[in-house]
């Protein structure tokens, strides 16, 4: 007989879990308390969605990120602090030239540091403008994620590769979506397709 089914906490107690969050967002966004708080239920939530509730092992949470401005970058600090997390960078462009979109040394410094904190660096292939080169990681974040956390005012995008051309792209794939609303803070919305409310 397997050991698991007559003693069920046996897999709580013996199976690491991996969550492999996205995250998707505008640039612009900075830190406040209530937008970490916003950020930190979104991720529980995201827990929730993925697995049920385990007694013995908590799961093990996976950014996927390239790393842009504001939202990125808060969402992956956030995940970071939960004990074993792991950064995963997925760029647009090689480094060198990704780094020439950030107009501030220190910002170009953040990029490093997370990268030097990273588990991996994927660059994607090229494109023919770094439009594209954008439209291609926010949908390869999408395809590879198991839940897409997006901070987003809910308006339309202003050119591809926005958020809200991200958000939608998630919404044709069906890809498990948690929407911090960034005009109305405190307010998270999860997209169809979940069985949770707030």
């Amino acid at each position: 007989m397997d050991k698991s089914q007559s003693h069920p906490n046996l897999t709580s107690q013996s199976i690491t879990s991996h969550i492999v969050i996205g995250v998707t967002g505008h640039r612009n966004l900075e830190s406040s308390p209530l937008l970490t708080n916003s950020i930190q239920t979104a991720i529980e939530k995201a827990k929730q969605m993925v697995l049920p509730p385990l007694q013995f092992t908590p799961p093990v949470l996976t950014i996927l990120s390239p790393l842009a401005e504001g939202a990125d970058r808060l969402v992956v600090r956030e995940v970071l602090k939960y004990p074993e997390a792991e950064l995963e960078v997925i760029l647009p462009l090689e480094k060198n030239d990704y780094l020439q979109d950030f107009e501030t040394a220190e910002s170009k410094a953040e990029v490093e540091e997370l990268i030097s904190l990273a588990r991996s660096v994927r660059v994607l292939p090229p494109k023919n403008s770094r439009t594209e080169a954008y439209k291609q990681v926010g949908r390869y974040i999408v395809d590879q994620c198991e839940v897409l956390i997006a901070l987003w005012n809910g308006k339309q995008a202003s050119g591809q590769g926005g958020t809200q051309e991200i958000v939608d792209y998630a919404r044709e794939t069906n890809c498990p979506l948690i929407w911090v609303n960034t005009e109305e803070q405190g307010e998270i919305l999860i997209e169809p397709g979940c069985s949770l409310s707030i």
